[in-house]
C-alpha cells in the first residue's frame, strides 16, 4: 500500500502545482497485474486507473518506434485499457489510512533526524 501513498503523494504535489487534477491515470508494468494495488489506487486518488492489457506498454512504444524507423511501418497501435473505477466508501477509508500513513513516517522521520543531531 505505501505504493499508493507515494502515487498520491505526486498526484497530490502536481495538482498542488499546476492547478489542476487529472481526470484519470494510465498504468502498464508488472504492478499494474496486481488488480488490489489497483483497486486500491483508484479508490484513494478517487480517479479511474486505465490499465493497460499490454502490461509494458514501453516496450511496446520502443518497438513500435523502432519498427517504424526500419520498415517506415507502425505496428498496430489498438491498445485496449480496463477501468478501475473508485468507489467513494473505499475512497474515504482510504484517505483515512493515508493520513495515517502520512503522521507515521513524518513522526519516524523527525524521530530519526533527532537522533542523527
Amino acid at each position: 500500500m505505501s505504493i499508493a501513498f507515494l502515487v498520491a503523494e505526486i498526484i497530490e504535489y502536481t495538482a498542488e502545482d499546476t492547478g489542476s487534477k487529472p481526470e484519470f491515470l494510465k498504468v502498464d508494468g508488472g504492478m499494474a497485474s496486481n488488480r488490489f494495488l489497483m483497486q486500491f489506487q483508484s479508490d484513494l486518488l478517487g480517479l479511474p486507473l486505465m490499465v493497460s492489457e499490454t502490461k509494458e506498454l514501453t516496450s511496446f512504444g520502443i518497438a513500435n518506434f523502432s519498427s517504424s524507423s526500419l520498415r517506415r511501418q507502425r505496428l498496430p497501435a489498438k491498445i485496449s485499457y480496463f477501468e478501475y473505477k473508485p468507489r467513494d466508501k473505499n475512497h474515504r477509508v482510504s484517505i483515512k489510512l493515508w493520513r495515517k500513513w502520512r503522521d507515521i513516517l513524518s513522526r519516524e522521520l523527525l524521530s530519526a533526524d533527532r537522533d542523527e543531531r
